[in-house]
């Protein structure tokens, strides 16, 4: 709540608590060069144009969410990103975080501004994490196993999905992605659990669209005999 701080700069901290700088709507720029971790909602409210942590590798939950004016993310070094860590940060449109290997429930929810995801070692995506980004049009997640319910859905501008090695899909995982033409799962080594056909819900992959889901040649008819991929068997491409 210091309402009129506008700099902070701490070369020599580590750690950032909970609320440390909650709600100090004026904090426009930060500097912490050598910080490892940041706790619950550490920035959260804060004016905020960019976001730079060369070391940080952890981000706790809620930590820059709301922070509306901020356009730039990157962690290099950040490895988990908790619950709702950037929800509602509806300037962010570029984000880095080339060492992450697991994205919370809801942490980029509402992100409106955001237009690609790429998470080249993020294995886990939760619930809600990326709803609502409506300007996302491609999501890149090569090692991604699971892909929880909610995680793309309402992403109305999202035309490409890859999620090459996924075993793992939820009910409504990328349900009202309207613009939603091609899906890759196409280094599977075994058939992609399907929970439901709803995860395809108002997109171009369901069972009445035009959309492919691209798959390795040699699985091709197990996916198409397997629960509830049969239902969308005309949507499956062998690859």
């Amino acid at each position: 709540n210091c309402n009129k701080l506008t700099t902070a700069s701490f070369p020599q901290c580590t750690y950032i608590s909970s609320y440390a700088f909650y709600y100090c709507t004026s904090l426009t720029t930060i500097s912490f060069p050598v910080c490892t971790a940041i706790s619950i909602s550490a920035f959260r409210y804060c004016k905020l144009t960019n976001a730079s942590f060369p070391v940080c590798s952890a981000i706790g939950s809620y930590a820059f969410a709301n922070c509306t004016a901020l356009t730039t993310a990157s962690f290099p070094k950040c490895t988990t990103i908790n619950t709702g860590t950037f929800t509602s940060c509806t300037s962010l449109t570029t984000i880095s975080f080339s060492v992450c290997t697991s994205i919370g429930n809801s942490a980029f929810t509402n992100c409106t501004a955001l237009t690609t995801a790429s998470f080249p070692q993020c294995s886990y995506v939760g619930s809600y994490a990326f709803y609502n980004c409506n300007k996302l049009t491609m999501a890149s997640f090569p090692k991604c196993t699971t892909i929880r319910s909610y995680t793309f859905a309402n992403c109305t501008a999202l035309t490409i999905a890859s999620f090459p090695k996924c075993k793992y899909i939820s009910s409504y995982a990328l349900t009202s992605c309207t613009a939603l033409s091609s899906l890759y799962l196409n280094q599977v080594t075994s058939v992609t659990t399907l929970q439901n056909v709803n995860a395809f819900d108002s997109t171009p992959l369901s069972a009445g669209g035009t959309g492919k889901i691209y798959v390795p040649s040699s699985l091709l008819a197990s996916f198409k005999a397997a629960t509830n991929w049969s239902t969308l068997s005309a949507r499956l491409v062998g690859m």
